[in-house]
């Protein structure tokens, strides 16, 4: 507690130079944390959002093949991502059958993009066995 002229007690105190800087860098490290908590959890959410858009085309896909005649059903790479959410990624579609028999087709279908919030190569892979039913 501080003293005034008359060498009363002041009640009302002060802080040292020392306790504000310490306080002050206290506060500067609480914010920096927080806004990393919220730009961490905004990139998730962006790559999550892609990730499901990703599921969408690979399921569009596969439904696409399941409705086509079985003998019709051949590898094809790098189909265009267009009139998809992932056009503007840089993103490719690629199908391959993997096994073949005269009775069912085993298929691969892998949606690849490029993520903007991490510029990294994101790869979605389903497998799907199809079944000649004539």
């Amino acid at each position: 507690m501080t003293r005034n002229e008359t060498g009363a007690a002041d009640p009302r105190g002060s802080f040292t130079l020392t306790e504000v800087i310490v306080s002050a860098l206290l506060m500067l490290i609480v914010i920096w944390a927080l806004l990393s908590a919220f730009i961490s959890a905004s990139r998730s959410d962006a790559l999550a959002q892609d990730y499901l858009v990703a599921q969408q085309i690979a399921r569009s896909e596969a439904e696409r093949l399941w409705t086509n005649s079985y003998s019709n059903i051949v590898s094809v790479t790098n189909l265009t991502l267009s009139n998809t959410p992932l056009e503007s990624l840089e993103g490719r579609i690629s199908r391959n059958v993997i096994a073949s028999t005269s009775n069912y087709k085993d298929i691969s279908i892998i949606v690849e993009w490029t993520a903007p919030v991490s510029s990294r190569r994101q790869a979605l892979t389903n497998y799907m066995t199809i079944c000649d039913t004539n």
